[in-house]
């Protein structure tokens, strides 16, 4: 859709994405290698202004809580496709004096989960870090016209939404200390997923190394699979249209709900803890670094307990099963009384791979052994949030605690097996066109994934998107004296590759209805994962998830 008189196209946030306009995603990677950043800045640019303009679009608010994309037909001084800054560092400067950083994990005696350590702080910037760090003044005309520095990263959705500031904010660091370079790119959540934020790094890595003919076209909303944007004709003409009938396991979005929902949050994160003589605790997150030793010895036992369901020796279970029923049965054994409640469990579906026509419109191919590849050769992207959470049932805290101890991680194999069947596809599509109907049509609520009478668990799997084996940077590498590394781990990779990963969430003010927000990603490939826990941080204070080492006190 072209909107002549102000000079834009328009892009439609769906129903979907509306849920998620409030957080942003700050991601930060450490790549090896001093890199040339008016490279990446000229890669990244292209990518925006040669294949995926959607990416420059702005965020505009419409009537009745309706939000467009608003992508400029021509980008301009005024009007540029991103923001992109440069900092450098003195010779005597380290990361780790600017961002707290993880030690040497190879040197630590991880043997057992006895042994695990719940990181705090990971990769965040320090106090007067960019004191220590001088802005490079931009030289080149994509560079003075690219320089964000007038407005600053903005760190909430609401410092984009209705302005006139770009989808994507890179900042690029350079450490000569070490010859690494520290990027961070902040986006909205309600374009750019796990999987977008993965196709961008790879088309990104294709620009800069002279593959733009490789990077995937981009699928409009209005040419994506119906299935997912409109109700059949039957279900609206046998009910009331600001009503439809809610798929399983959601619920209307209404007052009373809305107020039963406060009242929980409210329980469950001051009341709770006052009954227990506890101060109320703000939100915490660590990160728990799991070795693949650690994990097998998980799966093994997992596997075992799966025999006396009647399952066979090498039932598949995989990472992202155990991290989550791990992290589920130590915050049960803490939250083990009646008076803890239930909770509801969200496991992240991507609609692009359980959807088979919107696969087929995106060149999925969903034939072959590993989603992932079939992702990563993906001939369009959908320039949407295509992960929602899918309600895998309603648990009671104490019950987990009794539960044997690999229970929880046989039942998310079982509903994520369920979720693989041809048949659930339709429940896929259903949701998303009833989100997609509640958004458009006026006087209808919001549909939520829960019975707001519990809150949620969270839980995404970015393994499956994998951004850190999406990154190569190594034609931007710069030609410079060989530094000592960090760790034995940034000595190891490949100069433009990523050696380190994070993942901030942020939250415009309202609190989101959850328990606690559970990511498990790639951080060191073949040596282990990564486990981003955000929960009530009295459990972060009890050493639930690991002995707590604060990165931001070392």
């Amino acid at each position: 859709m072209t909107n002549e008189a102000i000079d834009y196209l328009v892009e439609p946030l769906t129903g979907l994405d509306v849920l998620t306009k409030d957080y942003v995603l700050d991601v930060r990677f450490i790549i090896t290698g001093l890199l040339d950043s008016d490279k990446l800045l000229k890669g990244l640019y292209d990518v925006i202004t040669q294949k995926w303009p959607v990416m420059g679009s702005r965020i505009a608010s419409l009537p009745q809580g309706r939000f467009e994309m608003r992508i400029p037909k021509t980008f301009c001084d005024s009007q540029p496709p991103l923001h992109f800054d440069t900092y450098e560092a003195a010779e005597e400067v380290a990361i780790a004096d600017c961002f707290n950083r993880l030690p040497e994990l190879d040197a630590l005696d991880i043997k057992t989960e006895s042994d695990l350590i719940a990181f705090e702080s990971f990769m965040l910037t320090k106090p007067q870090a960019y004191k220590k760090l001088k802005r490079k003044i931009p030289s080149s005309s994509i560079g003075k016209q690219c320089s964000g520095l007038s407005n600053g990263p903005f760190v909430l959705a609401k410092d984009l939404i209705d302005k006139d500031i770009p989808l994507i904010q890179t900042l690029v660091h350079l450490f000569p200390n070490s010859n690494e370079t520290l990027v961070r790119i902040i986006l909205p959540h309600c374009v750019f997923d796990a999987s977008n934020i993965a196709a961008l790094f790879r088309a990104w890595s294709d620009s800069m190394n002279g593959r733009l003919d490789r990077i995937p076209s981009f699928l409009p909303i209005f040419q994506a699979s119906k299935s997912i944007q409109e109700l059949p004709e039957e279900v609206l003409q046998s009910c009331d249209p600001k009503r439809p009938p809610m798929p399983k396991g959601y619920r209307y979005g209404d007052l009373s709900q809305i107020l039963m929902m406060l009242f929980m949050l409210i329980w469950r994160w001051i009341m709770l803890p006052l009954l227990r003589l506890q101060v109320p605790s703000m939100r915490r997150a660590v990160n728990i670094w799991v070795p693949n030793e650690i994990l097998q010895s998980w799966r093994e036992e997992a596997r075992k307990e799966a025999l006396t369901y009647g399952y066979w020796h090498d039932f598949f279970i995989s990472d992202n099963d155990l991290c989550v029923a791990w992290c589920l049965e130590r915050m049960a054994k803490k939250y083990d009384s009646q008076l803890d409640g239930n909770f509801t469990l969200g496991l992240a579906v991507n609609v692009r791979t359980r959807i088979p026509q919107l696969a087929q419109k995106l060149g999925i191919d969903l034939r072959g052994p590993s989603q992932s590849s079939a992702m990563a050769n993906a001939t369009s992207i959908f320039a949407h949030n295509g992960a929602f959470l899918w309600n895998s049932g309603i648990f009671s805290w104490k019950d987990v605690s009794e539960w044997p101890k690999w229970s929880m991680a046989i039942k998310i194999r079982e509903e994520l097996i369920r979720l693989r069947q041809p048949e659930t596809a339709d429940e896929v599509s259903r949701i998303m066109a009833a989100m997609q109907h509640c958004h458009i049509t006026p006087g209808a609520p919001t549909l939520l994934p829960m019975n707001p009478s519990t809150l949620l668990c969270a839980t995404s799997n970015w393994k499956q998107a994998d951004p850190i084996a999406a990154i190569d940077f190594s034609s931007a590498v710069l030609d410079t004296v060989s530094k000592p590394f960090h760790n034995n781990w940034a000595a190891k990779t490949s100069p433009g590759k990523a050696s380190e990963l994070s993942m901030t969430e942020k939250k415009t003010e309202n609190p989101a209805p959850t328990v606690a927000v559970i990511n498990v990603l790639t951080d060191r490939p073949g040596k282990g994962v990564l486990i981003t826990v955000a929960c009530d941080g009295n459990l972060i204070k009890d050493h639930t998830f690991g002995t707590l080492v604060d990165l931001s006190k070392l």
